[in-house]
């Protein structure tokens, strides 16, 4: 049985923002609707706005599809992180980012277990889909620092949950993704609020 959902979290701040990103994940995870696994952008973006306190602020947010096509995964994972490094800099570099998703990919049942993946099948085809947040120090304003939330999913046409859980790099199937990334600055006075 999987935990509550959540977000997986890379990177670090420092120990004087450190409150400030448990912060983020609480504040975070009251867009994630009970009984749904769907991080619900709009409202979290829409509340940003809202907030008077300016602790938090939109940088860039970005959407994307990359059509299902055969391929190897390697090469899927390498077109995800190439358009997702567009928005990701500089809080994670592109290969460093391949890294982190190939891994995420290794380690498809942990993530479930944690609360920050799941699996859902369709007719024909199936998914997995991750809650992550980066961490990245802000080098202009050292009392801020950078989180960039990334909700995606990658489709193939496998019909069973195993088969993902044995994916290698050189695994051939027709994949597709999508994903939708909000970068944030946080400044460190940042509290969720009730």
């Amino acid at each position: 049985m999987s935990a509550e959902p959540t977000f997986d979290q890379y990177g670090s701040v420092s120990d004087d923002l450190a409150d400030a990103s448990k912060q983020l994940i609480k504040f975070l995870c009251y867009f994630l609707p009970s009984g749904s696994q769907e991080f619900d952008g709009k409202a979290f973006t829409k509340a940003i706005n809202n907030r008077p306190e300016g602790d938090l602020c939109v940088e860039d947010h970005k959407s994307d599809r990359i059509e299902g096509q055969q391929a190897l995964l390697q090469t899927m994972v390498e077109k995800l992180a190439m358009t997702l490094g567009q928005i990701a800099a500089p809080i994670i570099g592109q290969h460093v980012l391949y890294n982190l998703l190939m891994t995420n990919l290794d380690s498809i049942e942990e993530h479930e277990k944690m609360g920050s993946a799941w699996y859902e099948k369709s007719n024909d085809s199936s998914s997995i889909s991750y809650r992550l947040v980066i961490y990245g120090p802000n080098p202009n304003k050292p009392s801020d620092f950078y989180a960039l939330v990334c909700n995606y999913k990658i489709t193939a046409d496998i019909t069973d949950k195993e088969t993902w859980y044995s994916l290698t790099n050189t695994s051939e199937h027709k994949f597709g993704a999508e994903f939708d990334c909000i970068k944030l600055v946080c400044n460190e006075k940042f509290t969720a609020g009730p």
